[in-house]
């Protein structure tokens, strides 16, 4: 197999295909073994049943069917099991290998960054130095001359700390590569998710209400106040009469009119269905539909006598 050209990884992917492909064809071979295998001794077994038992050549011939098919089955088992070794080791290997290229990418990345600081830190150092040289001239100012005390510590300070990091920063790189030290993570990037807005109903209230919001807490308002309400919440406030559209003349006249937390007696929930409001509703009785005067017989007439 040619393996010129490629990386060392490569090396070891083609290979483990290779290894792959060859165990994926050998347990073909196996299922087509087992079969002949299975048809041998089933004719072995017929011809023992009901077959000639005093023709050996058939009888050898059987038996010699049955012993090739079974070692033909054995021999590819173990060459499967040989080449589940070879390729739980190439596996390990390859696993190896892509660790290697890890260290020694994230390895090379930091050496950058050290090299990054090295170039950026004499300058930094430099201006912030003139920095506080020029703020310290107009230090008859109180601030401009607590600036460049601070501005100046500041560059000090940090002056003996880098010489600290960078010292372990260097020797870093190297420690990675020998797998003394792990690779530095980062957090990975966290998609933003897309917040879906409910659609909420503008509605009118007629008498205190409660509802469960769409952030799942639980609200009350009082009577003749604007509201919002998930769909559900104002379907059923505007059937049990509630609530009333944003275009009922009622709202021009009423609006704000009453506080806005009410008494827990008076309150209609609209999740259950139940308070004083909706029962009033439920227990209605018919209107009547005339006035007309029905005569009730009570009996014959009496005088009634008051004492003087």
């Amino acid at each position: 197999m040619k393996l010129f050209g490629k990386t060392k990884m490569q090396q070891f992917e083609s290979v483990l295909a290779s290894l792959r492909k060859r165990a994926a064809l050998l347990a073909d071979k196996k299922i087509t073994a087992q079969a002949v295998l299975d048809g041998a001794i089933a004719a072995r077994q017929a011809h023992m049943i009901d077959g000639d038992l005093g023709d050996e050549r058939l009888a050898l011939k059987l038996q010699s069917s049955v012993d090739s098919a079974q070692s033909c089955l054995v021999g590819i088992i173990d060459a499967i099991s040989i080449l589940q070794s070879q390729i739980a080791t190439a596996d390990q290997a390859l696993a190896t290998e892509q660790n290697r290229v890890k260290r020694e990418a994230a390895a090379a990345e930091i050496a950058e960054n050290v090299a990054e600081v090295e170039r950026l830190l004499p300058d930094w150092l430099a201006q912030s130095r003139q920095l506080a040289d020029a703020l310290r001239k107009l230090d008859h100012t109180f601030e401009a001359g607590q600036l460049a005390g601070f501005v100046s510590g500041c560059a000090g300070e940090a002056e003996v700390a880098v010489a600290v990091v960078l010292r372990e920063l260097r020797s870093l790189p190297k420690l990675i590569v020998s797998g003394d030290r792990p690779i530095p993570h980062r957090p990975e990037p966290v998609a933003p998710v897309a917040v879906i807005k409910p659609v909420l109903t503008q509605l009118f209230t007629l008498h205190a209400i409660q509802w469960t919001d769409e952030h799942g807490m639980l609200r009350h308002l009082g009577k003749w106040r604007d509201v919002e309400l998930p769909a559900e919440a104002a379907e059923c406030a505007l059937r049990l009469g509630l609530c009333a559209p944003m275009s009922d003349p009622r709202r021009a006249k009423l609006v704000n009119q009453s506080r806005g937390h009410p008494e827990p007696n008076w309150i209609n929930d609209l999740d259950t269905e139940t308070g004083p409001d909706i029962a009033k509703e439920a227990t209605a009785v018919e209107p009547i539909q005339h006035s007309a005067f029905t005569v009730v017989d009570r009996g014959g007439p009496f005088v009634l006598k008051v004492a003087k």
